[in-house]
């Protein structure tokens, strides 16, 4: 095949990883590893007939996985519907929404997303060097970090005797959940939805918020941008390479480390690391020898080498560049509408999908376990503490796995 073809078929397969990574993203519930595992199951017979579809089919993979990144978001700051790496932005992107500056959060989580792809490309050459060997040293005190995260989210609450609470009930959740007979994909993603997504979703309806027209004009802190996506890009080069830790974990340990963060700021930072985690988490087959991701897993599989790691940077920058417009573009047209939308029905259409949609992927228990899981991040609401603290519910089995 002359090398104009294939870059014809790169373009194209690029444009429509792009466009596959909106539609994962602009869907609650629906997570781009499926797409990538499912495209993989279809291309693979392809591939064997000829070899040179591989360069097209990694381009389709790494565009969709960086563009899920961004437009995810949209979901999880207007409407409070949050995939795993989003789902701590439901709280204070449902209270931007409400004050008229969800725009405003969308807008700087997209920029920090960009500032991000770049980030982790200028610390490439240093994970290169150094990554494997910062691997092998701290992996083996990440129990004992992790248990450091959840004392402080313990130590930023006020109502101690309510966190703790919530912390235990959170950690007896993630336990019970991880050991039921079904994958811990499907355990992880109904347990997240109901702790974030659906409690969220539920006290919208039942307060019926009124939601101020969102402000589509403002001037941009470029250097709060620059400063929290350097944070992000910090945690998504941890959550990348480090087993156990994701975006939101890494995320919630540099937030308390850094006293006194906005809403905005905190998914600013929580953009850029999500963007960077896709990035490295894929890169570390190369650094550390190990996949971190789905996406990585596919990529994987379909025998990727070292050779591609240009062709991957490339991908992930120009991916992250017609995400960011992508996002700004199509959140200002939810934005400037969300105010004609009548707010508890949509709730209600979004609730009922996330139902089905568990259902779909996890049956009758994972039903259950995302409506048990709901109740606990109501009963988080009502007893006045962050939502961070369900995060034990992830974090806790983790600790359990590494020690015992």
């Amino acid at each position: 095949m002359p090398l104009v073809s294939i870059l014809v078929f790169c373009l194209l397969a690029m444009l429509l990883g792009v466009l596959v990574g909106t539609l994962t993203g602009l869907i609650p519930g629906v997570h781009v590893n499926t797409a990538a595992f499912l495209f993989v199951s279809l291309i693979s017979s392809l591939l064997s007939a000829n070899p040179l579809l591989l360069t097209p089919a990694i381009t389709f993979i790494m565009s969709a996985a960086i563009t899920h990144t961004f437009v995810d978001f949209i979901p999880s700051i207007f409407v409070g519907a949050p995939d795993e790496s989003t789902c701590l932005s439901v709280l204070p992107g449902h209270r931007l929404t409400l004050r008229g500056h969800g725009y405003v959060a969308l807008v700087y989580s997209a920029l920090s997303g960009l500032f991000g792809s770049l980030f982790a490309v200028l610390f490439l050459p240093l994970l290169f060097s150094f990554g494997n060997e910062v691997y092998n040293t701290v992996k083996s005190f990440i129990p004992y970090i992790l248990i450091s995260v959840i004392f402080l989210l313990l130590l930023g609450e006020r109502k101690k005797v309510s966190a703790v609470i919530i912390i235990l009930l959170s950690c007896f959740l993630g336990i019970v959940v991880l050991s039921l007979p079904m994958t811990s994909g499907d355990a992880l993603a109904a347990m997240l939805t109901g702790l974030f997504g659906l409690s969220t979703i539920i006290m919208s309806i039942h307060t019926t918020p009124s939601i101020e027209r969102q402000k589509l004009t403002f001037k941009i802190n470029w250097k709060d941008i620059a400063t929290n996506s350097l944070l992000g890009s910090i945690a998504g080069i941890l959550s990348g390479l480090l087993p156990g830790i994701t975006p939101t974990q890494s995320s919630i340990v540099l937030a308390q480390l850094k006293r006194r963060m906005s809403e905005r700021s905190f998914i600013t930072m929580l953009g850029s690391a999500n963007t960077v985690h896709a990035f490295i988490a894929v890169m570390s087959l190369f650094i550390i020898l190990r996949p971190r991701s789905g996406v990585a897993i596919a990529l994987q599989s379909l025998g990727m080498g070292k050779s591609l790691i240009p062709l991957l940077i490339l991908c992930t920058v120009v991916s992250a560049s017609l995400a960011t417009a992508i996002t700004i573009v199509a959140g200002r047209r939810f934005a400037s509408n969300l105010v004609e939308i009548n707010y508890r029905k949509l709730s209600i259409i979004i609730l009922l999908f996330l139902i089905v949609l568990t259902f779909i992927q996890a049956s009758l228990l994972g039903v259950f376990i995302m409506l048990t899981s709901c109740l606990l991040g109501i009963l988080a609401y009502r007893m006045a503490v962050k939502k961070s603290l369900l995060m034990a519910a992830l974090i806790f089995p983790i600790i359990l796995n590494y020690l015992v």
